[in-house]
């Protein structure tokens, strides 16, 4: 629980949009976030394999996951895809901590470049950040588990920000599980046919509903190539706030990859 409270606490910082309890003056979109809340905790998630495809929780999702029950609602609807134990991950976690204290493995050389420029402005994950250890670890056991693709540049944020909704053995399960998806995997292995293949259909949306834009790009000579990396290889978290960007992965869960290239658009529009 350390994490849901920890960061239901930057609320108070003002890192994210206001709370009852810092605004006791609600707009109606607030207010109806509140009552969601309500309705995830009593309704949804005690039944959520009847109601997980019903048009209600679809628009639950479009309106906003309720911060305080994110965590448990991306980890129930990204699941666990490859049965990952916790002993399994604590044999991981393990082997990855052994590599970082000898002192002479890569990942945890790049890792200690990259995690202090993880959301840099709120330093969680710095060297003193209160989640820099977990997410060396949940990243090193990532490298343990699939030394072929091991750590590439992007996944601390899209780590990062499942640490910041649940527990290491969670948020290492769902990182991998979002892993095995073919977008993540063909981005993050570097394969150059199938990256051309979402960049494509990327394009053809591009070009349907926003013809003029998408003319004057290829004028500029302004590629996809340019933008969209960076937008899905962080799950557009290094271009977006956390909270704009938690909503996108609300969609995302529950909508699948179609809707990385529709955030893309909505970005551009």
């Amino acid at each position: 629980m350390k994490h849901s409270y920890f960061f239901l606490n930057m609320y108070s910082i003002g890192l994210f949009t206001s709370s009852v309890d810092r605004d006791p003056t609600l707009t109606k979109g607030e207010m109806a976030l509140e009552k969601n809340e309500l309705h995830w905790l009593k309704y949804v998630l005690p039944h959520w394999n009847k109601l997980r495809e019903t048009k209600k929780t679809i628009q639950l999702f479009r309106d906003g996951v309720p911060q305080r029950v994110r965590g448990p609602v991306w980890k129930r609807v990204i699941g666990n895809r490859i049965g990952m134990t916790p002993e399994l991950y604590n044999i991981y976690a393990r082997h990855a901590r052994e590599c970082i204290l000898k002192g002479d493995d890569s990942t945890a050389r790049l890792l200690e470049v990259d995690l202090p420029r993880t959301f840099p402005a709120l330093s969680f994950f710095n060297r003193t950040g209160p989640f820099h250890e977990q997410l060396m670890e949940v990243l090193g056991s990532w490298a343990q588990y699939r030394p072929d693709i091991g750590y590439v540049q992007g996944m601390s944020h899209i780590a990062g920000l499942l640490l910041l909704q649940m527990d290491p053995y969670d948020a290492f399960t769902c990182f991998v599980s979002m892993m095995s998806q073919h977008l993540f995997e063909s981005f993050f292995s570097m394969e150059a046919d199938s990256i051309m293949q979402h960049l494509n259909v990327f394009d053809i949306m591009f070009h349907l509903n926003m013809p003029d834009l998408f003319d004057k790009f290829h004028q500029l000579d302004i590629s996809p190539n340019y933008y969209l990396l960076d937008w899905i290889m962080t799950m557009f978290t290094h271009v977006l706030s956390l909270p704009l960007a938690s909503r996108i992965w609300d969609c995302y869960i529950v909508e699948g990859e179609i809707f990385v290239h529709r955030a893309a658009l909505g970005l551009l529009y």
